[in-house]
């Protein structure tokens, strides 16, 4: 350890006798770092100098305490003072503190969803005030888990930089799982908190916190860690002194939680891509590619200005640009996105290519390596995404033309975990000792996309990008043969791609060939415990029955039982293991309790918490699944297989015996196995034939001719947001009575009238197309006969219906100041197509928040789906921009210049 400098003894003896000539005199009878850390989070600076003075006189080698002096003293404003100690802290820790040695922790508290739930603290005045009091005896809060029902702060140690802090509280796990009968309970949050020093003003501070979404730094949130991606350092601005970190701790049984604090010596890195597309037979297959950049400059944006190729080790140059200059804030990490061209065959090999990135704070070189495949090989390409993002999927060319016309895709989704360049060559099967890989008649498509989307949301629309762009680009490409037909699918899936493949099926059903669901699952809130909705959640005692309402129908839109009405015309395979059982059943009751053996205490503990936040004094405590399948059960998908038969559809469904989730060989060794075993293999070469359902395409036959022309042509199209989808039949609802409730379209062709009745619909369109129910000559709506549709088609190929007091009429797609389809919401489809972060400038002390806030979001958006959130401020914001991209506005109208002339148009009235 470094030694204090010899003049420290007479600084200290100084300060000391200074302090007390101008009236301040440590009051503290007892000197520590316990009772020093009690005041100086209470008190003011100057009471505290003379105690902190006494501390360090005892450990002057402790580079920690003489930051805690310097702190003390730039906030009484004697820089010379501070100047000094921090040198002292300098020498002796470095420009900053490595770890945080000491750790408070309180918890454990319940907690509901993955989403976060209510702050256990709030009633107590939030963290930062109950922090303060951490090293005080008896400071008493309130939770569930412990016996009694009360819990108090506790102490973490941590010696090395790269220890991971175990937090594993002490609670009767097991008696909680029986006398509640649920998982979910294992599930608890907490807050932690510790102190770090910055020992040098203007240094480019990253921090990297694993193991935890959100990290707060004096209180401004930082992003942390989502969805494991644990390469990334985030830069912080910060002053030199001490800081805070608070960490909202989530765990299942126990947490971990390890920060790393660097100064970086550069101020911008150039990180590696995610994902590359391949070279395909020397042909550039899909042409843009991500490169992450991080800014960690304490105070300047980096403009990244160009991008060129400076060497290449195979073919003839490729040349790069960016797809648009873009500017990155201090702290944040943006994907750049760039497009690459070839103008000629490249030579089939794997191709290193050396890049240079200009920016305003410098260049930088990096290597890009790109591999070939080969035409008949599964390959991935990338493609620009719905939010501007960059994202890649996985293609192989058919195994047979298509009789001249272009072939239609299977789409397959995957599972949790699974890349998908292996979605897609799980589609083998093995002939003369070689396997086969791709599908007869079908391009094969694996698209992906980072984070926990469960194919909803935006997981759903990066598939139908992928989809669209795979035709796009077989369409542009002369060098392929065959194209892909993004209007003939397939949608399939394994697990979490089987509940996406009935989720892109009951939403895009006018595309649909066919629907294959491998072990799915219906909806996330049923599927185990790790997504209950409003079970043990803190906020459940607070929040309104309206507000739930709200939050619930925010989320309906992906139950795809609710919408199995859409399936009636698709032929439907539904496949799971009939000993797939690891999630726990469905609903048991089990009689348990401390004592009480009928209500378990962990309700009275709630009662009680929830009192004592309110001042009260006392509390009396007195469809294909394996039948072995041990991940997803069978119960989800002979439900939607109930729902399916319910419905007259057409549906085949079993439980092979004794396979669990995932299997290999269904009954001979390499027969393809659960996603492509010689059942699947004839089912989709029937559904590509079109031998069952209704035809699709150009070359449909006549309605006698269909091997089900016996059953009746009606349909019920089913909808609860109109912003996911693109309806059933040519029909698709655009506006609802009652935004977030059940909507629905019954139709029924007689003869060649299609008769339609409508439930909660204010507003429809009508788009003309080739599948067989929309053969029809009139259109009757509500008992209101519509006049002259055929020649209203002529003229547009959709026509839109506006209901009135009379009826139904004809009317524009013009939705003036009303909600349609890209306004409806939930708030989060702001992030479903390309937006901007706005943040406000008018205010100069405001606008340091509002920026560092911009960034956390901006940076959540890239953790967890590579979406490049450009933050822009308010006065830079060009008209094209606001025409063409959706807006995150951050700051009041008094703050932001772009904030008043949208908070105009609704019925919000700001306050303060």
């Amino acid at each position: 350890m470094r030694q204090a400098l010899p003049n420290v003894q007479s600084f200290l003896e100084d300060e000391l006798k200074e302090a007390e000539t101008k009236g301040s005199k440590c009051a503290l009878k007892k000197i520590n770092v316990k009772s020093v850390n009690q005041i100086r989070w209470t008190k003011t600076a100057k009471e505290v100098i003379p105690c902190a003075i006494k501390l360090l006189a005892e450990n002057k080698n402790d580079g920690f305490l003489w930051s805690v002096l310097g702190t003390l003293y730039d906030n009484a404003d004697q820089s010379t003072d501070a100047n000094f100690c921090f040198k002292q802290a300098a020498r002796l820790t470095g420009k900053i503190t490595p770890f945080i040695k000491q750790w408070n922790y309180l918890g454990p508290f319940v907690i509901g969803k993955t989403e976060f739930d209510g702050d256990p603290v709030e009633a107590y005045g939030g963290i930062y005030n109950v922090s303060k009091y951490r090293e005080h005896k008896n400071q008493k809060f309130y939770s569930e888990f412990s016996p009694g029902g009360e819990i108090t702060w506790q102490v973490y140690n941590q010696r090395q930089p790269k220890d991971v802090m175990k937090i594993a509280p002490t609670v009767n796990w097991n008696e909680l799982i029986n006398t509640l009968s649920s998982m979910g309970i294992t599930e608890w949050q907490g807050w932690i908190v510790g102190e770090f020093s910055l020992n040098d003003d203007r240094q480019n501070v990253a921090l990297q916190c694993l193991g935890h979404h959100t990290i707060y730094v004096d209180g401004i949130p930082v992003t942390g860690d989502v969805y494991h991606r644990n390469q990334f350092f985030f830069g912080l601005q910060l002053n030199r002194g001490l800081h805070t970190i608070y960490v909202r701790l989530r765990g299942k049984v126990g947490a971990n939680l390890m920060c790393s604090l660097q100064v970086k010596q550069v101020p911008f890195e150039v990180l590696n891509p995610h994902y590359l597309p391949d070279i395909v037979d020397g042909h550039v297959f899909g042409k843009h590619i991500a490169i992450p950049v991080a800014n960690y400059h304490f105070s300047k944006w980096i403009k990244i200005s160009k991008i060129k190729l400076v060497d290449q080790s195979h073919g003839n140059d490729i040349t790069f640009e960016l797809l648009n200059q873009v500017n990155i804030a201090p702290g944040q990490i943006l994907p750049v996105n760039i497009v690459f061209e070839s103008s000629e065959i490249l030579p089939c090999e794997n191709i290193q290519l050396k890049l240079k990135l200009m920016t305003s704070e410098g260049n930088k070189d990096f290597l890009v390596n790109l591999r070939c495949r080969k035409l008949k090989e599964s390959f991935l390409f990338t493609f620009l995404d719905h939010d501007g993002s960059v994202q890649h999927a996985a293609a192989i060319y058919p195994l047979s033309d298509c009789m001249g016309e272009s072939c239609p895709v299977l789409l397959t989704l995957h599972g949790t975990t699974v890349p998908p360049q292996n979605q897609a060559d799980s589609y083998k099967y093995m002939v003369d000792k070689e396997f086969v890989y791709g599908i007869n008649g079908a391009w094969l498509l694996a698209p992906t996309r980072h984070g926990a989307h469960n194919w909803e949301g935006p997981g759903v629309l990066t598939a139908m990008t992928a989809l669209d762009t795979l035709a796009k680009l077989t369409d542009e490409y002369s060098w392929l043969t065959i194209k892909a037909d993004q209007e003939r699918v397939i949608f399939a899936g394994h697990s979490m791609g089987g509940h996406g493949a009935l989720n892109l099926a009951t939403h895009y059903p006018d595309r649909a060939l066919a629907l294959i669901s491998l072990a799915g699952w219906i909806k996330k809130e049923e599927y185990g415990d790790s997504n209950l909705f409003f079970r043990h959640d803190i906020a459940a005692s607070h929040v309104d029955p309206g507000v739930k309402f709200i939050m619930e129908s925010s989320i309906t839109e992906n139950d795809v039982d609710r919408h199995v009405s859409n399936l009636k015309h698709v032929p439907v395979l539904i496949r799971t293991g009939a000993a797939d059982k690891t999630v726990p059943p469905f609903y048991f009751r089990r009689r348990t309790g401390a004592a009480d053996k009928t209500v378990p205490p962990f309700y009275f503990r709630r009662m009680y918490g929830l009192l004592r936040e309110i001042g009260a004094m006392h509390v009396p405590v007195l469809i294909r699944t394996g039948a072995a399948d041990k991940t997803v059960p069978p119960f989800y998908l002979r439900r939607m297989y109930r729902l399916l038969r319910e419905i007259g559809a057409m549906v085949n469904y079993t439980e092979p015996e004794g396979k669990d989730h995932w299997w290999w060989d269904t009954k001979d060794t390499n027969d393809g196995g659960v996603v492509n075993d010689k059942y699947i293999r004839d089912f989709t070469a029937k559904a590509l034939e079109q031998k069952f359902g209704f035809c699709r395409g150009n070359n449909c036959k006549q309605v006698s001719d269909n091997k089900y022309s016996k059953q009746d042509y009606s349909f019920t199209y089913t909808c609860v947001n109109p912003a996911f989808g693109e309806g059933l039949q040519g029909f698709q609802i655009i506006q609802q009575v009652t935004p977030f409730r059940l909507s629905q379209i019954k139709g029924a062709l007689k003869d060649d009238t299609m008769v339609v009745d409508t439930t909660n619909v204010l507003r429809f369109s009508y788009r003309e197309n080739n599948l067989k129910l929309s053969q029809f000559k009139s259109l009757q709506v509500d008992g209101s006969s519509v006049k002259n549709l055929e020649d209203k088609l002529k003229i547009s190929s959709t026509v839109n219906f506006c209901k009135n007091t009379d009826g139904w009429e004809v009317c524009t797609d013009d939705l003036g100041d009303s909600r349609g389809p890209l306004s409806c919401g939930p708030a989060r489809r702001v992030a479903e197509k390309k937006f901007y972060i706005v943040i406000g400038t008018q205010d100069p002390k405001a606008a340091v928040y509002i920026q560092k806030f911009a960034v956390y979001i901006a940076n959540l958006f890239f953790l967890t789906s590579d979406t490049p959130a450009v933050v822009i401020k308010d006065e830079e914001l060009e008209n094209d921009q606001i025409e063409n991209s959706n807006l995150i506005i951050i700051g009041s109208p008094k703050q932001n210049s772009r904030t008043e002339m949208y908070i105009n148009k609704i019925p919000v009235e700001v306050k303060g």
